[in-house]
């Protein structure tokens, strides 16, 4: 009991940091991880309880499901009350926790030998994208700063739409080919992974249009500081540019979109959002993304100077 007391402790911050929001810097991604493990001790803690020592397997798993449901439902619902979202993938997390320290109240014979093969593979599931997404975040450290050069399939997950296509590219073998739907907004966006930009003089992309109509796209980019302030339009970098037909070179200045915001200045190393997207598109439209980077602008770069 004690040694499983003080494993509860220093796993506390895998779990307590993902909800109170105090490890900023680590990748939430991480904490997915941090859930299933913390609910895993505590789970063998709630066990190894006196009160129930000597009890079926059924009493003890029913009083551990309804512990780690009631706790995690009250912990989401102080969240909400203090302004961050509910999770039930959360949730979720907790009870598989509680479902791998529940396999060792289970009796000997098929039923264990069961939930022994289904629990891990649940877990390995819910696990699937968080693990997937902080590999990424460590291929897009290495990357840095082409932020999309498209030659690995992990890197697709970044964006919101657009799947992977080798028919048409810039540079490399791969690019991203967006099929835009008619709609107000059709486009796609990065939500992680843009690093800092601070060090840097333009963001370049290629983008090709394989239509003789040409189509305008807009770039707009936000900092954290821009949710903070209640997401304004004009409190953000906006651009638009006319994507004509076949490879279209786009460099951006940092300059432009640090003093975009009417208030204030767009903070580079905190972006949050990188989006492209058209406007009220009446039918469907194909752009190919490529080699999305961040570069100097001096002499004999090519990343900027296109």
């Amino acid at each position: 009991m004690i040694r499983l007391l003080a494993l509860a402790v220093l796993t506390a911050p895998l779990f307590l940091a993902s909800t109170t929001g105090w490890l900023r810097h680590v990748p939430p991604e991480a904490f997915a991880v941090g859930h299933v493990v913390y609910f895993l001790v505590a789970g063998l803690l709630i066990l190894n309880l006196p009160q129930l020592r000597g009890r079926s397997p059924m009493v003890q798993q029913l009083v551990l499901y309804g512990i780690v449901l009631a706790a995690s439902l009250l912990i989401e619902a102080l969240q909400s009350i203090a302004g961050r979202s509910a999770s039930l993938r959360d949730i979720a997390l907790n009870l598989a926790g509680a479902s791998l320290a529940a396999l060792w109240a289970l009796p000997s014979g098929w039923f264990r030998i069961l939930t022994l093969m289904l629990g891990p593979l649940a877990v390995s599931l819910l696990l699937y994208n968080p693990v997937l997404t902080l590999m990424d975040r460590g291929l897009a450290r290495i990357q840095h700063p082409v932020l999309g050069d498209f030659e690995t399939a992990l890197e697709v997950r970044r964006w919101s739409r657009g799947t992977r296509d080798d028919t048409i590219s810039r540079s490399g073998r791969y690019s991203l080919r967006l099929d835009l739907q008619p709609g107000p907004f059709p486009g796609t966006m990065v939500r992680r992974s843009l690093g800092r930009w601070s060090a840097y003089d333009c963001l370049a992309m290629s983008v090709f249009n394989p239509d003789p109509e040409p189509l305008p796209l807009t770039i707009s980019i936000r900092d954290h500081e821009h949710f903070r302030r209640g997401g304004a339009y004009a409190d953000r970098y906006n651009a638009t540019f006319t994507i004509h037909q076949g490879w279209n070179d786009l460099s951006i200045p940092l300059t432009q979109v640090r003093n975009a915001p009417r208030a204030r200045r767009l903070d580079l190393d905190q972006i949050a959002e990188f989006v492209m997207f058209s406007r009220n598109l009446e039918h469907s439209r194909t752009l190919y993304l490529d080699r999305v980077q961040l570069g100097p602008s001096g002499p004999g770069d090519d990343a900027c100077q296109h």
